[in-house]
């Protein structure tokens, strides 16, 4: 029975609840409780009214009488088939499931299916009523890296509140998920872009930092001689505020001899070495290399 709810085969797991006794493993039945199900349904209208197949009315009724004669072994067996659905994300069993009346024990369920980025099954919680209750559902998805699910969670009151969701995304290597999540959450703050920026793979998100963190990048990244991020900061991402070239410009006036030379070689936009740098100091550059 075990093997049957694991790939959904709702017709076998009737036909051994009904005709077998053995249920499921004992591994599977003393699992913590999770969701209880209630078996609270009239019988005569739930087969008469639910279904219009013939084979379910009969195996629903079959059912019913073997509730009759051993109410635990059957509502313990359901409650197994519900914990695997839930796992294994089998919408059609959980619908089928809902007319005994489910009652929810903890929130494990919801959790396991946002870090496992199952939104089918989040979703089937939601528009059955279940209350979500946990505000980590977002950073679930988020840590492993769920874009689908934290894009949802996000359309349905779940906030992005705290810069080190994107630390988090980042971790996941899923450069969609960082993006989204700088331009959907708060803004980014310095000791963030910091973390990100030392990641190689991340110096792209740097274009999507706001001004005032890039130009302390941009200082940090000289201070530290991060000569990668320096470039591709100058380069590829622009200044528009004249008191970020006068910090950056300032910077490079105070740098090291061989910081400045190098910055000199390697910055070759017009735009950008016209306020990076004094017209003496890009002349002398120049003249010396001819």
């Amino acid at each position: 029975m075990d093997e049957a709810a694991d790939k959904g085969h709702l017709d076998v797991i009737l036909w051994l609840l009904t005709h077998r006794t053995e249920g499921f493993s004992s591994s599977s039945m003393e699992t913590p409780l999770n969701v209880e199900v209630l078996y609270s349904f009239d019988h005569e209208s739930t087969t008469t009214e639910s279904t219009n197949d013939p084979t379910q009315r009969s195996q629903l009724t079959e059912l019913h009488s073997v509730f009759k004669l051993c109410p635990a072994f059957v509502e313990g067996c359901l409650r197994c088939v519900a914990e695997a659905a839930f796992d294994q994300g089998h919408i059609h069993i959980l619908d089928w499931l809902r007319q005994f009346g489910m009652k929810l024990l903890s929130t494990a369920p919801i959790r396991r299916a946002a870090s496992r980025g199952d939104l089918d099954v989040v979703k089937w919680f939601h528009r059955n009523y279940f209350e979500f209750c946990k505000r980590d559902l977002l950073q679930l998805a988020v840590r492993n890296g769920r874009m689908d699910v934290a894009r949802w969670l996000s359309e349905h009151g779940y906030e992005i509140n705290t810069p080190q969701m994107v630390v988090a995304a980042a971790e996941t290597k899923n450069l969609t998920l960082v993006r989204w999540l700088i331009e959907n959450g708060r803004t980014l703050d310095l000791s963030t872009a910091t973390v990100l920026a030392r990641n190689d793979n991340y110096v792209e998100a740097m274009g999507w930092v706001p001004e005032p963190e890039r130009v302390q990048l941009v200082l940090e990244a000289m201070r530290n001689e991060n000569r990668k991020l320096l470039w591709w900061l100058l380069m590829r991402t622009r200044f528009e505020e004249k008191i970020s070239h006068i910090a950056i410009s300032g910077a490079i006036d105070g740098a090291a001899a061989s910081m400045r030379e190098w910055l000199v070689d390697n910055i070759d936009d017009d735009e950008v070495c016209h306020w990076c740098f004094p017209k003496d100091e890009v002349t002398a550059s120049t003249e010396g290399a001819e």
